[in-house]
This record gives C-alpha cells, sequence and structure tokens, in this order.
C-alpha cells in the first residue's frame, strides 16, 4: 500500500468480485497501516455489489474494522480527511 490514495476489492470484471471476508482483512490492513504511519488509505469495495442490503452490509463492515461513518463519499479524494480510521471504534475489533 505504499503510496496508494485507496486500495478496491476487484476490477469487478471478474467472476467473483466484492466478498465480505476479503473485504475484512482489506480493512484490517488499511488499519493496521494507518496505526504504524499515521496515513490513511482510503478503501473502495467493487464488483458485485448491486443490491441495497449489499451496500449496508459493506458500510457495516467499514463502520466496524475502520470507524467510519457511512455519511458522505466514505473514501474519495475530497474526502479522505473524513476517512481516518478512528483508533477507539477499530481497536476492539482485533
Amino acid at each position: 500500500m505504499a503510496g496508494a490514495d485507496f486500495i478496491k476489492t476487484s476490477t469487478g470484471k471478474e467472476s467473483v468480485n466484492a466478498t465480505l471476508p476479503v473485504g475484512v482483512v482489506m480493512t484490517r490492513q488499511i488499519r493496521d497501516y494507518h496505526e504504524r504511519t499515521g496515513y490513511v488509505v482510503g478503501f473502495k469495495p467493487a464488483g458485485g455489489i448491486r443490491k441495497a442490503k449489499q451496500a449496508l452490509d459493506w458500510l457495516i463492515l467499514m463502520k466496524e474494522e475502520l470507524g467510519i461513518a457511512g455519511s458522505g463519499p466514505i473514501c474519495s479524494d475530497s474526502a479522505r480527511r473524513r476517512c481516518s480510521p478512528i483508533s477507539s471504534a477499530s481497536s476492539s475489533t482485533s
């Protein structure tokens, strides 16, 4: 993740795209990287999210693992300061 503004789960062009288990691994790595470096890396689940319930599952994952509230853009370049993980919310999920 060196120098990355964000990471995403998939190109969306594969038969298996964004899956919650993979999302857990990725968000925990983002949290760990932030704790070690202070650098905020965004997260974009991509591909296979077609229903509102699926989107809610991803928002819950990001809230639980990164402490991100679901208001406004999650991690666009313009919103990176609002994407900072909240250490108190994320430390209890280890």
